[in-house]
């Protein structure tokens, strides 16, 4: 057994609650233009209407994803998907991605294949950034 690896012990991240602002905020739309659609009774509104419902699912699902760091590897929960468990030596980099919204890009190898997980945004994220490269054999981030 790895004694440097297995000093973690597990850590839950969660995602950061933008996902629940943005989703309830799309799904009040959506059941507006629902509501203005039947009482004007116009078609149009209804296409924005499943738009905007479609939008508010999209961000809702994130809020049931977390991820969690254990002694050997980190593993991406997602709702109604499988898990995905990644090894600690399997990463190969973490950098951020976005701009207005920034969150983290694991690309590690497996199989032979080269892979990225794209996380949502995550609270304490920083942190998750930090702990990532703590683990033995992680190379730098690119900045």
């Amino acid at each position: 057994m790895d004694t440097a690896s297995s000093s973690l012990p597990s850590i839950r991240f969660r995602p950061h609650p933008q996902y629940l602002i943005l989703g309830l905020g799309t799904a009040l739309l959506g059941c507006h233009l629902a509501w203005t659609s039947q009482s004007t009774g116009e078609s149009g509104s209804w296409v924005m209407t499943v738009i905007c419902w479609s939008v508010a699912v999209w961000h809702l699902q994130w809020l049931g994803t977390r991820l969690d760091l254990g002694p050997r590897s980190l593993t991406f929960h997602r709702p109604l998907r499988s898990n995905l468990a990644v090894p600690w030596s399997a990463i190969r980099t973490v950098r951020w991605t976005g701009r207005i919204t920034r969150s983290l890009q694991i690309e590690y190898a497996w199989n032979g294949e080269r892979e990225f997980l794209d996380l949502p945004r995550m609270r304490n994220q920083d942190h998750l950034h930090d702990l990532i490269l703590a683990q033995p054999d992680q190379p730098p981030s690119p900045s």
